[in-house]
């Protein structure tokens, strides 16, 4: 790489930085990156603890508690966690990427991977996927040299890679064991010191589950609990219209995204059919197919598990994967030696980052400032309580407002797939019976969204339930509605009903 390539690697590389941290100080939360915050508040033997009865190991949280002891419990250093691996991603494929292809492929690949859907929302959201995409993407790049050349030192990353993928989230080991099965696949078919590589390859997956044996009982109890209730729906044919979406987009012609999205997948159609039409004079052929593969069998695998054993897959796990699909189309089309093509690819890459970075930081620095938190902040004080019949509000604002004393009962938990919250932050009480004190403020916050509460509330067999209010008025509380509000819930909002009773 020439000097003037690595000054414009350097400098690119530095302004994509700057970018993920900007989206950082966005301060809202949803649901799960909220279980995250809780988890670090507690001893490493009760996380190991409580991620034993939930559905991910225990790694993520693991690496998280020291650096939140070291930085604070602060909402910016939650993000700027997740952010670190993603740019250790951006930075370990842009350097791949001008080894592989060119210098100025090399940077294009870094804007690519921030320009398409989802990748700068793992990359800042508190939870372990922006980890799960680094060990990764790791993997493939390991095995991909594997396959080109032998080395010890490789393989024995390779083994520690893929244990620290499978400790970081179970659908993240199930893409590595993709990634290996490529492996040894490309090593009997190319003929090449077979028996000499097949056992190294036989000892670097022994090794990947010696260092799993720790978690392994862990991990058969939880799978026994899954198969025997989860919350995830049945697989059906309309699931694979929500897989499409979250990697390209929402198919809203009403909507710029909707037209985006059309480009994003036009884009993965034409990279496809490159990849047949060249395939005898891409020099990144290998790579571009081990991408694929591992793409394509990673959504084929959580189907089949989903079908045959219990449903367990759904539409964000494929955030593990997403950076894979991402580097087959650009290691099929940057790898075409042709400079029109790499200048239109260029102007397509950086308009697309523009509308992505846009969009995401619209969702987390202006969309965020009329939430049910910020409603009741100024107002609430130290002695009122707050009543929830949701577990999604209960466990926001109780990292928003540890020191209010929150309220919920074991029949708004029965539907849900963490129950034990009450160990999980000290200001919460789950009660059998409801019993609120007299003469205090209370703040009724009931799930209001009619598509995602009621109705499903509706069809699981349970009422949807304002009893609480009935209970108060009778206690003799002035019940004063404050109206809707919203929460964050993934990328989208859930409506809740606000009251203020007081005597």
């Amino acid at each position: 790489m020439s000097t003037k390539s690595k000054v414009s690697f350097i400098i690119v590389y530095i302004i994509l930085a700057a970018l993920v941290v900007v989206l950082d100080f966005g301060d809202q939360i949803w649901l799960d990156e909220s279980f995250t915050i809780h988890m670090t508040k507690h001893s490493l033997g009760e996380i190991i603890d409580f991620t034993s009865i939930d559905v991910h190991p225990p790694l993520y949280y693991f690496m998280l508690k020291p650096f939140v002891l070291l930085f604070g419990y602060n909402i910016l250093v939650y993000h700027i966690f997740s952010a670190i691996p993603f740019m250790a991603m951006l930075l370990i494929v842009g350097l791949f990427t001008s080894k592989e292809i060119s210098p100025k492929a090399g940077i294009l690949s870094m804007v690519v991977l921030c320009a398409v859907p989802h990748t700068l929302t793992y990359a800042v959201e508190i939870r372990m996927y922006s980890w799960c995409q680094l060990f990764v993407i790791c993997s493939v790049i390991i095995a991909y040299k594997l396959a080109k050349k032998d080395n010890t030192v490789l393989w024995v990353l390779f083994c520690i890679v893929n244990a620290l993928a499978a400790y970081t989230h179970y659908f993240a080991g199930m893409a590595v064991m993709i990634v290996s099965i490529c492996l040894i696949v490309n090593i009997l078919i190319t003929k090449t010191d077979v028996k000499k590589r097949f056992i190294k390859w036989l000892v670097a997956n022994i090794g990947t589950v010696v260092l799993y044996i720790p978690w392994l009982t862990v991990f058969i109890s939880q799978s026994q609990s899954v198969k025997e209730s989860f919350w995830i729906a049945p697989f059906n044919f309309a699931d694979l219209g929500e897989y499409a979406e979250f990697v390209f987009g929402e198919f809203a012609f009403n909507k710029p995204s909707g037209y985006f999205a059309i480009i994003y997948a036009a884009i993965l159609c034409l990279a496809i059919v490159l990849l047949i039409i060249k395939r005898k004079k891409l020099k990144t052929f290998q790579f571009a197919v081990l991408n694929l593969c591992v793409f394509f069998g990673y959504i084929i695998g959580g189907i089949i598990l989903s079908v045959v054993f219990t449903p367990v897959f759904i539409e964000r796990y494929i955030a593990v994967v997403l950076p894979c699909i991402w580097l087959f189309v650009i290691y099929t089309i940057l790898a075409i030696e042709n400079n029109k093509i790499f200048i239109a690819t260029a102007i397509i890459t950086v308009i697309m980052f523009i509308y992505n970075y846009y969009v995401e930081f619209n969702y987390r620095l202006i969309e965020s400032n009329s939430t049910l938190y910020d409603s009741i902040k100024d107002e609430i004080t130290a002695d009122d309580i707050v009543y929830h019949n949701s577990a999604h509000s209960l466990s926001i604002l109780s990292v928003y407002m540890p020191e209010h004393h929150a309220i919920i009962t074991d029949k708004d938990l029965e539907i849900e797939k963490f129950k034990s919250w009450h160990e999980m932050s000290p200001n919460i009480e789950v009660q059998s019976e409801l019993n609120i004190p007299d003469n205090k403020t209370v703040w009724v916050i009931l799930d209001d969204d009619e598509a995602n509460a009621e109705d499903y509330l509706n069809a699981m067999g349970y009422a949807f339930d304002t009893s609480v209010l009935d209970y108060l008025s009778n206690k003799g509380y002035k019940l004063e509605q404050i109206g809707e509000r919203v929460l964050p819930a993934g990328q989208t909002n859930k409506e809740f009903m606000l009251y203020k009773c007081h005597q």
